[in-house]
């Protein structure tokens, strides 16, 4: 009998294994079982029993003797995200196990009834020293573990899929009615959030929810699963953790701040979250609703079937984006000017920058332009090149001077960064006569609580940090300074992410407040649609429609390490060869032109389907790394 397993590796693929028919009967679909991968042995789990697999194929090396098991339904969201976001199923299915199932060290071998050596001490090799015939049983050997076999009913779906929007600042009751008539009748409901603090607010300010995230004891968590697991209408509220529970009984998906996942500073991988509720809801027949304060694009490509409540203009909140002149240098006074115009109207200020504190850059006052690399266009920082040749730190090229101009030929002045440090002492010098708080990621627990009080200081300055629950409604003005160091304006999302980071601001100002907006942003005109956001979205549909770039297709970063620059190059070539018509290709270039950690990198930005990307074959070669960015 052959069968095909999930591995708890990151494997694309299941692999199938050869299992014996005396011991079928202990195993089956959605079970765990132990396999070898060379000598190492692995948890697997069963996600198919047939393949059409010819070649040879190896036996298991153990079965786990648990009465959980995953339902069918199950198995097909998780075999459907697989594909479409390229996650390994093996890793997406552990985490559907409850915090001490996951726990390899509690998985020990059974023998004569008793609990024998762990399964992170074994492999292969030692296991057939035993002579005991292979499969061989193991277990979960853990303290308070229970068993959910005498509750455990089949995962039910619901009666079609629908989607719906609730536009507001002040979602929490919209969730409250969605939440009591699901466990009215009997069904749990899932909340998904950006981070464990909106969890824990929505678990504090909702009846009958329960916050589930990593940093729970395991005690706690280990109880919230077996309650999902048996049936019992629960309303759990929470990240990844919460949205791979395996309820038996799920009848709604909520997504809170859709747009929260994506609005994170710098270039990261993509956070498939809110796609993975989505997908979830669709595979189990339920309605799926998402909560926002600001129109996602996706939703709004797709606005012809989901119905959309918008309550914005329930609270008024003045909205100004003032452009800065491009290469402005230092703190512009107009920043300082409207911190005073809010003080003397009796406002609260809270102003947000991204840098902490950063180091000084060069600046040429007659041709008005910051100091860059000729090649990579990289800001040069002041003595940031080697003592005796100029060369740039970050991609190797060389440079005439450091400190005279290339167009003008003149002198650069040193000017400092607009960061948080900087314009506290030009806020303490000019206008309070007093430091402001800063409030960071590192901040004191005691200054976050000063800083949150209405009695704290009336101008409180932070990083992305000051967007957190604490501070909703403290502060009656906030301004958002050089939105443009968070998201680098050559992104394709920029524009979209800025306007869910300002659409944020507006819902934590207290009502009747005002929020500004300081940028040198080339987007700064279509910021100006915030009061018309059909309009902003028709315009960022249309480019990213000319551009083949999402939500109109897929985008992803092909990674290639290779030990030099003419293999990187090379290997390069060969996947533009690869994926010839396919797809499109947007972008080609090394990440550097010195080694790191002895390979150096090289970066193809693609735009298509998945399906054509596997169709290339080159999310299976071993030195490239796939990045998903929508």
């Amino acid at each position: 009998m052959q069968v095909q397993i999930a591995i708890s590796l990151n494997l694309a693929e299941p692999l199938t294994y050869s299992v014996p028919e005396s011991v079928s009967e202990h195993m089956g679909l959605g079970s765990r079982v132990v396999v070898p991968i060379g000598n190492r042995l692995e948890t697997g789990w069963i996600v198919c029993l047939s393949s059409n697999y010819s070649g040879r194929t190896r036996p298991l090396a153990g079965w786990i003797r648990d009465t959980f098991r995953l339902s069918p339904v199950y198995l097909k969201f998780v075999r459907e995200a697989s594909r479409r976001f390229l996650l390994a199923p093996g890793i997406l299915l552990d985490a559907a196990l409850s915090p001490r199932r996951r726990n390899r060290r509690q998985v020990r071998m059974v023998v004569d009834g008793k609990p024998g050596p762990a399964l992170t001490a074994l492999n292969l090799k030692g296991v057939k020293e035993t002579g005991r015939p292979l499969p061989l049983e193991f277990a979960v050997y853990s303290r308070n573990l229970k068993d959910p076999v005498n509750f455990f009913p089949r995962m039910e779906t619901g009666a079609g899929f629908s989607e719906r929007l609730i536009l507001d600042y002040q979602r929490c009751p919209h969730y409250q009615v969605i939440v009591d008539s699901c466990l009215k009748k009997g069904f749990s409901a899932l909340l998904l959030t950006p981070d464990t603090r909106s969890a824990e607010e929505l678990g504090s300010r909702m009846t009958g929810t329960v916050a589930y995230h990593s940093s729970l004891p395991v005690a706690r968590r280990e109880d919230i699963w077996t309650r999902a697991v048996s049936g019992e209408p629960l309303a759990v509220a929470g990240g990844q953790s919460a949205l791979m529970l395996p309820f038996s009984r799920l009848g709604v998906v909520v997504v809170e701040q859709p747009s929260a996942w994506q609005s994170r500073p710098g270039v990261r991988e993509m956070e498939p979250g809110p796609e993975l509720a989505r997908l979830r809801a669709a595979v189990q027949r339920i309605p799926f609703v998402q909560g926002d304060h600001t129109y996602p694009l996706a939703a709004f490509r797709r606005r012809a079937f989901v119905t959309v409540d918008d309550r914005l203009n329930e609270k008024k909140v003045e909205t100004e984006i003032i452009p800065l002149p491009p290469g402005s240098p230092g703190i512009p006074q107009t920043l300082l000017q409207r911190i005073s115009e809010h003080l003397d109207d009796g406002r609260r200020v809270l102003v947000m920058v991204n840098r902490l504190q950063g180091k000084d850059y060069l600046f040429c006052p007659h041709c008005r332009q910051i100091a860059r690399c000729p090649h990579c266009r990289t800001i040069i920082l002041p003595g940031s090149g080697p003592e005796l040749t100029e060369t740039c730190p970050n991609c190797g090229g060389a440079w005439k001077s450091e400190h005279t101009c290339n167009q003008c030929k003149k002198e650069r002045v040193r000017v400092p960064r607009g960061n948080l440090k900087s314009l506290c002492d030009q806020v303490q010098k000019r206008i309070l006569g007093e430091k402001p708080p800063i409030v960071s990621a590192e901040s004191d627990p005691g200054v976050l609580a000063s800083a949150a009080s209405p009695q704290g200081c009336r101008v409180v300055m932070g990083t992305w940090v000051v967007l957190r629950p604490e501070f909703r409604h403290v502060f009656t003005a906030i301004i958002y300074y050089r939105p443009e160091s968070d998201f680098h304006f050559t992104e394709y999302d920029a524009a979209e992410q800025i306007q869910a980071v300002v659409g944020r601001m507006r819902e934590w100002v207290a009502p009747g407040g005002q929020v500004d907006v300081f940028s040198a942003f080339h987007f700064h005109y279509g910021l100006r649609l915030l009061r018309s956001q059909e309009e902003f979205l028709e315009r960022e549909s249309k480019f990213r429609r000319w551009f083949n770039l999402p939500p109109h297709a897929d985008l992803f970063d092909l990674v290639f390490r290779e030990p030099s620059a003419r293999k990187a190059a090379a290997s390069m070539r060969l996947a533009r060869k690869q994926i010839g018509e396919r797809m499109i290709v947007l972008e080609t270039r090394l990440e550097s032109r010195t080694p790191k950690y002895g390979k150096i990198s090289g970066l193809m930005r693609v735009s298509g389907s998945i399906s054509a990307l596997r169709l290339t074959g080159i999310p299976n070669q071993r030195d490239v790394r796939v990045i998903r960015k929508r």
